[in-house]
């Protein structure tokens, strides 16, 4: 009783499937061997030694090589991978989720306070060009001062990031909203 439960423990839910595994039906051909038997493979047929191997030709520089070649030549199995970038702390994702929060408001605070009708853009038509561009950069300021923090900070030192994004913080404050203007 209890060896079936084992059993069940270490297998997944369909695994007796007998469309997934010949073998799961219990009928085993003469030939298959049984999880606690042997199997006796052939070698494989030995290389002759006698005829050396030609050199791959290898061309002096990458501009000679076709591109297929410069790939195959720069890829070599006993190169370790490069190692992979350094994982953000908690503390560190919970920080840039609290930012981008606070900056996608700012958009939002931005965005109300350029759709006031109170608003008097200029009469001219170079004057309200201007001003319906400064209302649309301020509404994608929040969000384009993050994007530009992360991807310029990305190598650089958790606190420096911290620092850039306070700045940010500070100087794409929405004023016309919070004054209520």
């Amino acid at each position: 009783m209890t060896e079936q439960r084992d059993d069940d423990a270490l297998s997944w839910a369909g695994d007796d499937d007998p469309t997934l595994d010949p073998s799961a039906s219990g009928e085993r051909s003469r030939g298959e061997a049984t999880s606690n038997e042997v199997l006796e493979t052939p070698a494989p047929p030995a290389r002759r030694l006698d005829k050396p191997v030609p050199p791959i030709p290898v061309p002096a520089t990458p501009v000679e090589a076709e591109p297929d070649e410069v790939a195959a030549t720069d890829r070599t199995p006993a190169e370790p991978a490069v190692a992979e970038r350094e994982q953000m702390s908690s503390v560190m994702l919970v920080t840039l989720g609290i930012f981008g929060g606070v900056f996608l408001l700012y958009s939002v605070g931005w965005l109300i306070s350029a759709f006031r009708p109170d608003a008097a853009p200029p009469s001219d038509a170079v004057g309200r060009f201007m001003f319906d561009l400064g209302q649309g950069l301020a509404v994608a300021a929040g969000p384009v001062w993050m994007a530009a923090t992360l991807w310029l900070t990305r190598g650089g030192r958790p606190f420096v990031r911290i620092a850039m994004l306070l700045l940010g913080v500070l100087l794409i404050l929405p004023w016309p909203f919070l004054r209520g203007v």
